[in-house]
């Protein structure tokens, strides 16, 4: 139910149905274990050292862990066969020893031991072919039934030299020939930081505990498939585009989950190799584990790296260093603890990634509220697994389903992903051909500008000697075409430009080629934004008036002072410019003598604007023109 309020309060809802699907698996799921796990366990009775199965039918498919009422006897090695009752044993209320005490004092993890247990089964269990299974070993055990010796795990002895562990999960067989199953086992440890038999031992039919054992390698062949083939997709992907962080990531999470699959858990890896030593192997397994865990957090970090703390990158890579190097230590009972002091750690390294990915979803991002729910479904597969581990409850490992949803929740988003970039690739294609066109149009429109000009030209000077000064003339005029093409291109928008900065530059290059040291240029210019078919004839303008203000009003060489001014309301764009010179003679504004005033007007009237010229203590020349785009 927590699942659903979780859902709605983050507006999962609006999303696809895969979220709510999960998440209401997810917790029948739960529902059911919880059930089922109650209604094996719920007619079993105990007694001190006697776990009474008499209600109960072993043989028919049941498998019961023998989790509680063990006797344990330390530092020694009872004899099956003549089981003197004269030693008190400890009463084992956990599977490791270490948890335990004797006159006040805490068993050492390092050291050997007896287990033992009596089972009363039901009388229709006798000749039936029954089984123990050995899930995870600390680190080494040989079991007896009544008396018998029927397999073991590693090889138990009271010193290391004598003794070989071994994490090899078993199936031990045997015939029930009587309703009593006096259990005993002999359990040595050296290696690891706990002593004791690990998981617990279940009882079952033969034929039920290896169909078990069997489907759990299974499902972890299947997972190694599934991530293998990911693993090598997202590598493609790293392959092809180096820069891709998150992928590159997510591809070492794939392929340190088949080093994980191989070799930790059900040590998938033994049946192939099964000469790997303990130390060996639990040093690979925290590998695999330390590097799996700081990829995973390292692939969150890149995706939401703009919502994370400061520093979180490296804080993690430095801390996932540190424990990776540990695993070079000789002595495996401090590899082993550090181990344990990792587990401890790793819900509180979540946080980091947990902030961003709320700080993200907080800001809208649709991709993080996925996450966020497959995120804590694998947060909370990989706190029953730690808890597991720890020997502080008692349920199943869960992290490779977790992580399932995981990568289905992951798979979902990505696929997403790439089909908005598909179809926002597809929507740039087209408007570039639409702009592209779009240029060519503008290409001609501007080079047939550059014609009139210099048709205009032309017609006025009939002077050979002014012909060059006419060509200068034309050449700044082109040049004020081209700097706006010039800031298209560099601003990467292709459908307008700023004009502020437009006009400082067109003033520094009037300024470079007519030598003006002695005229200060006064700029109060809005932020606006002009698309190419009114910038052209702006920038036109602009340089017109310039050009002959500073040619006419300071012909002597005096100093003076030019403002140029850029302002708009809802409706106009206003642009004045301004000097403090004699002013234009009243002859020549009235027929407009001058080409450069006579090419103002042209163009004013091409922007559908309006052209006003005034004397004030000085020339102050106003274009106005409407805020739409003319074509």
């Amino acid at each position: 139910m927590w699942g659903f309020q979780f859902t709605s309060s983050w507006g999962f809802c609006r999303e696809s149905g895969l979220n709510q699907i999960i998440s209401y698996k997810t917790f029948v799921n739960i529902v059911l274990l919880t059930i089922l796990s109650q209604s094996v366990l719920g007619n079993i009775t105990h007694a001190e050292g006697v776990l009474d199965l008499r209600t109960r039918q072993v043989s028919v498919g049941e498998s019961i862990p023998l989790k509680e009422n063990w006797q344990f006897y330390w530092n020694m090695f009872l004899d099956p066969q003549n089981l003197d009752r004269k030693f008190q044993g400890l009463t084992i209320e956990h599977q490791f020893w270490n948890k335990h005490k004797i006159d006040g004092k805490s068993i050492p993890a390092i050291g050997y031991g007896t287990y033992q247990l009596q089972v009363l089964l039901n009388s229709e269990d006798v000749g039936h072919q029954l089984a123990l299974y050995i899930r995870e070993n600390n680190t080494a055990s040989r079991f007896f039934i009544n008396g018998r010796a029927i397999g073991e795990v590693g090889k138990p002895g009271k010193d290391l030299e004598n003794s070989t562990g071994s994490w090899q999960p078993t199936v031990l067989g045997f015939e029930a020939i009587s309703d009593t199953l006096d259990i005993l086992v002999h359990v040595s440890n050296y290696e690891f930081r706990n002593g004791g038999l690990g998981r617990p031992v279940l009882l079952g039919s033969l034929s039920t505990l290896e169909k078990q054992k069997q489907g759990q390698v299974l499902r972890d062949i299947f997972f190694i498939g599934i991530y293998f083939a990911l693993g090598l997709y997202h590598l493609g992907i790293v392959i092809l585009r180096p820069k891709d962080l998150p992928s590159r990531w997510l591809s070492i999470v794939f392929l340190l989950w088949i080093s994980r699959l191989l070799f930790a858990g059900n040590y998938t890896i033994l049946m192939l190799v099964s000469s790997i030593p303990l130390s060996v192997l639990m040093r690979i397994e925290y590998l695999s584990l330390y590097g799996l865990f700081v990829s995973t957090l390292l692939y969150f970090s890149y995706v939401y790296q703009a919502y994370l703390i400061p520093r979180t990158i490296t804080g993690v890579k430095t801390v996932g260093a540190v424990f990776i190097l540990t695993v070079m230590i000789p002595d495996s009972i401090i590899v082993s603890t550090i181990g344990g002091i990792f587990l401890i750690l790793i819900p509180l390294l979540a946080i980091f990634p947990f902030i961003a990915l709320i700080r993200a979803a907080r800001d809208g991002n649709t991709e993080a509220r996925t996450t966020m729910l497959v995120a804590i479904l694998l947060f909370l597969g990989v706190l029953n697994d730690i808890l597991y581990t720890l020997d502080i409850i008692h349920s199943q490992f869960v992290v490779p389903y977790a992580f399932l949803a995981f990568i289905i929740g992951q798979a979902f988003i990505i696929a997403r992903s790439h089909t908005n970039a598909y179809s926002e690739s597809i929507r740039q294609s087209r408007e570039k051909e639409v702009l592209l066109n779009e240029v060519h149009h503008r290409v001609r429109n501007n080079l047939n500008v550059v014609v009139s000009l210099l048709r205009l030209e032309a017609r006025k000077e009939r002077d050979p000697e002014n012909a060059i000064d006419a060509l200068h003339e034309s050449v700044r005029r082109i040049q004020a075409m081209t700097l706006v093409h010039d800031r298209l291109y560099n601003s990467g928008n292709f459908a307008s430009i700023e004009l502020k900065p437009y006009i400082q530059t067109l003033i520094t290059e009037i300024s470079r080629t007519l030598s003006i040291t002695h005229i200060n240029f006064s700029l109060n210019v809005e932020q606006l934004n002009l698309d190419l078919n009114r910038a052209i004839p702006c920038g036109l303008i602009l340089n017109e008036l310039l050009t002959n203000t500073v040619k006419y009003a300071y012909s002597s060489g005096e100093s003076g002072e030019v403002n140029i001014a850029l302002s708009a309301d809802e409706k106009t764009i206003n642009l004045i410019v301004s000097d403090n010179g004699p002013g234009i003679p009243e002859a020549i504004q009235s027929d407009k003598r001058s080409l450069g005033l006579h090419i103002v007007s042209m163009l004013t009237e091409q922007l559908d604007g309006q052209l006003k010229i005034e004397n004030r203590n000085g020339a102050h020349v106003t274009v106005s023109f409407p805020q739409q785009t003319i074509y």
